[in-house]
């Protein structure tokens, strides 16, 4: 373990559990180590920092045994910093596969609208020299402008959207 904490055995000694691990799990072990003495055994995930102030993810495992009669909790920790990093690129690829989907669906539907709006334009193209035809064309062109804009709109809102989730979940790390 010391040296996965990047640490001496020595600098961990006698050490109290929640002065390794990062501030924001100090609670949460303290809490650990109050269930064990209770229960005989307790599971957390954890996040441990190295000397040299690296996260390590950690699954631990803590059991309450007696031994030469004295009462010891004994840790198995297990690095999952590797699979946290997995788990957090296979989420990343998903979001990735449902933007794909979106963006596919998106590019389909505003093709439709190009489609409508080019047709009504060749239409009132042609019926130049029929006022009331032109006219009824060009309407049809506007509407699909506007539902175009609105695809468009609701493209934009998505995106700030996504952005914002994006920054506040890098804040979090």
């Amino acid at each position: 373990g010391a040296q996965w904490l990047e640490r001496e055995v020595n600098d961990l000694r006698g050490r109290y559990m929640p002065e390794i691990v990062s501030p924001a799990y100090a609670q949460a072990m303290a809490d650990h180590i109050r269930q064990t003495l209770s229960t005989g055994a307790s599971r957390l995930r954890m996040v441990y920092v190295t000397r040299t102030g690296r996260h390590l993810e950690a699954e631990v495992h803590k059991q309450r045994i007696e031994l030469d009669g004295q009462l010891v909790l004994l840790d198995v920790v297990r690095d999952i910093s590797a699979q946290v990093r997995m788990e957090a690129q296979v989420r990343q690829v998903q979001k990735l596969q449902v933007l794909g989907t979106l963006a596919g669906g998106i590019a389909h539907e505003f093709n439709n609208l190009l489609t409508i709006i080019m047709g009504y334009a060749d239409l009132a193209l042609h019926a130049l020299a029929q006022p009331q035809q032109t006219e009824a064309h060009l309407h049809e062109i506007l509407r699909g402008s506007q539902r175009a804009q609105n695809l468009v709109q609701q493209m934009l809102d998505f995106s700030r959207q996504s952005s914002s989730e994006r920054f506040r979940g890098s804040s979090t790390r």
